[in-house]
């Protein structure tokens, strides 16, 4: 199955985890990007993840790779199940996706309905996901993204994205194309430092900034 992604950046870009908001996160999709060029097509396979955090404590970050596909032209095709999502990790995104396409179809027009089988593929779990049209930090959005707080969820294959120096950048160059779950992993945090996790689309030379957002407590 072959889909055009570039509608679906947004929303799948900007999936929040936690409680720290959303990430906004551009795509190249030049067809002057690396890669290995056939005449006017462009098959690239592999990508680079900047992401800009002025958070006072140095971060740890971490990629997990959701899905996984080749870029192709503006095209995230062929798309497959990431290394970083277990089993039950593709269960739990599925079973949350068909929650939300259930709903959506309840009051879709006839032409407008979502078809997601009864055992889909990878990629027909990522096309409904582009499909239902969630927007940016919508709950549909955070209800998608939460399904990674729970345990069992990722696998131990993760890319670490370095900290450039010491300065705010975080940077991972040839890094395989497709949606990775971002995952904030720093350690000794205070109540006053929230973590940011989201899920980015790399089809390219990528960028996130993280908008930290601390939960305030009423008493």
């Amino acid at each position: 199955m072959k889909k055009v992604w570039k509608g679906a950046a947004a929303a799948i870009a900007a999936l929040s985890l936690g409680v720290t908001g959303f990430v906004g996160a551009t795509s190249a999709y030049a067809v002057d990007t690396p890669g290995t060029t056939t005449g006017t097509t462009v098959d690239q396979t592999k990508g680079s993840i900047t992401i800009t955090d002025d958070a006072t404590t140095a971060r740890t970050y971490n990629a997990y790779q959701i899905f996984a596909g080749g870029y192709n032209n503006g095209t995230l095709s062929n798309v497959t199940w990431g290394n970083g999502i277990t089993p039950a990790g593709q269960t739990a995104l599925t079973n949350e996706v068909r929650t939300q396409v259930t709903t959506f179809n309840a009051t879709a027009a006839d032409d407008k309905k979502i078809n997601l089988p009864a055992n889909p593929t990878a990629a027909e779990v990522a096309e409904a996901i582009a499909d239902l049209g969630l927007a940016t930090n919508s709950a549909g959005a955070k209800a998608l993204a939460n399904v990674f707080k729970a345990a069992g969820t990722l696998s131990n294959s993760k890319t670490a994205v370095p900290r450039v120096g010491v300065t705010s950048t975080y940077k991972v160059e040839n890094i395989a194309t497709g949606y990775y779950l971002i995952s904030d992993e720093t350690d000794g945090l205070t109540g006053h430092e929230a973590k940011t996790s989201f899920l980015l689309q790399v089809v390219g030379n990528d960028t996130a900034a993280p908008k930290r957002q601390v939960p305030t407590v009423t008493k």
